[in-house]
């Protein structure tokens, strides 16, 4: 979540966490156990299924996607989708001042692009129906 609203300076960076803080939280993982858990066996079955195992690129990236997809509600032929938005906002390792045009294009459109899902789905109430 950070690399959506990370790149703002305060007040709009503390008040875009604090919307984000009231749904993700420690109580939220305990109750997603089971969706985290068959997550970890899926990429498990896959591992094993390969010859060789890249532990970031096979396991460490592909299960913090894949749960926060299922924490948002992105339909599983999405998350390639949204697999591609984080990939070109996490490819820019820069900081931005205020102005948001200072990213490059492809970060540019992908932080307005996943701005947008966030803020639908923070106002939405859909965590809150969905996990709680």
């Amino acid at each position: 979540m950070w690399l959506v609203y990370g790149f703002e300076d305060p007040p709009v960076h503390t008040q875009s966490r604090g919307y984000l803080k009231e749904y993700i939280s420690g109580r939220l993982a305990i109750r997603m156990r089971p969706v985290i858990e068959k997550r970890i066996d899926q990429l498990l079955v896959l591992a094993g299924e390969s010859n060789e195992v890249d532990l970031l690129k096979d396991f460490a990236y592909p299960l913090p996607l894949a749960i926060i997809c299922d924490l948002l509600g992105i339909e599983s032929g999405r998350e390639e989708e949204f697999k591609i938005l984080a990939d070109e906002l996490g490819a820019y390792p820069g900081n931005v001042g205020p102005i948001l045009n200072e990213v490059p294009p492809p970060a540019h459109t992908a932080l307005l692009k996943l701005r947008h899902y966030l803020t639908k789905w923070c106002s939405s109430g859909w965590l809150t129906h969905a996990m709680i």
